[in-house]
């Protein structure tokens, strides 16, 4: 399918990158990126992905601002521990998150550590933060260029709900925001590429997420850090978010897992997995990595007329199976989803 650039309706995001719905699966909720220097695309929904060409004569191209190499994982986790101790949580996201579409108590909301990322007092943020470690190469800061050409570290990042993406040790890599006025993804990665009054931001990374469990030696695979929280919650599963269906690629995640001595892993993406060939596809292929490098590999299905999501289906007490490859491809030619075979 060759891609027709003048009838995208893309808008400008980090990186230089231009965002909108995927002309090959139908996804309306931005997981399409297009980057017009580079000529190339990728949809974080169904995979597509491709070079095209002269995207620059139907986009206007500003030049790029440098970037700052990224962080250590240590300066990372440091930096970001420190903004979580400096930022609360608004009486709004903590009701939102004590509510039954989200059924999360007091004690995982304490120790999750979300946060509220507030609309004003981002250099005072900023400055409190550098206070203690400078966070550059941390993405969601950066330099302002304020009076007198005085540069003074700032957050970015859109008004909303913040929330931590960390590793198998604990370890902050990153944040999630779920904005309070969506203008596009339901979610967008806190980032400081390209920032409008300032200098040496850093864009952000996509990583996967760790809400531990009891087992230690079996991890569920879903999409999002709030949904593997709250399934973390409910199942006392180890739970691992992709930041989408074909995030885990290029992540480390495979080696992550079996360096932490993973040996069986449940792939619970949305209920839609079955029924879109797109999904199914991703599914299939993350199940053939795993199951390569050795790892036992089993699919969590429920009816997608329960719930779409896993913590939808445990927040209404719904059940689910269990099964294994033979059993999850038959669900796929069953349900429609036949590229996945």
């Amino acid at each position: 399918m060759a891609l027709d650039i003048a009838a995208l309706q893309l808008r400008p995001v980090a990186n230089g990158e231009l965002n909108g719905s995927c002309p090959f699966c139908g996804d309306r909720k931005k997981h399409f990126y297009l980057n017009p220097h580079k000529g190339v695309y990728r949809c974080f929904k169904c995979g597509a992905s491709g070079r095209v060409d002269g995207a620059a004569h139907y986009v206007p191209l500003a030049p790029l601002r440098q970037e700052e190499p990224l962080a250590d994982a240590t300066t990372l986790d440091r930096v970001y521990s420190i903004l979580f101790r400096t930022l609360s949580l608004s009486a709004e996201h903590r009701e939102h998150l004590l509510s039954p579409k989200r059924g999360l108590s007091e004690q995982v909301i304490q120790e999750r550590q979300y946060r509220t990322l507030p609309p004003k007092d981002r250099i005072r943020i900023g400055r409190e933060v550098a206070e203690w470690v400078e966070p550059r190469g941390v993405p969601g800061f950066y330099l302002y260029n304020g009076k007198n050409d005085r540069q003074l570290w700032c957050l970015a990042g859109l008004p909303g709900l913040l929330i931590p993406m960390r590793d198998f040790e604990g370890r902050i890599r990153g944040c999630q925001i779920r904005p309070d006025k969506r203008v596009g993804a339901r979610y967008v990665w806190l980032s400081s590429a390209n920032p409008r009054r300032g200098s040496n931001g850093t864009g952000a990374r996509a990583v996967y997420h760790v809400a531990r469990g009891e087992d230690p030696k079996t991890v569920w695979i879903t999409e999002g850090p709030l949904k593997a929280d709250i399934a973390a919650s409910r199942m006392g599963k180890t739970f691992v978010a992709v930041p989408g269906v074909n995030c885990w690629k290029g992540s480390g995640l495979i080696e992550d897992l079996l360096a932490n001595g993973i040996r069986a892993v449940v792939i619970a993406y949305d209920s839609d997995s079955v029924s879109n060939q797109h999904v199914a596809r991703a599914v299939t292929e993350l199940g053939w990595a795993l199951r390569k490098s050795g790892l036992r590999v089993s699919y969590a299905w429920w009816p997608p007329e329960r719930a779409k999501g896993i913590d939808d289906l445990l927040l209404m007490n719904g059940g689910l199976r269990v099964v294994n490859e033979q059993a999850w491809l038959g669900l796929v030619r069953l349900r429609g989803g036949r590229a996945a075979g």
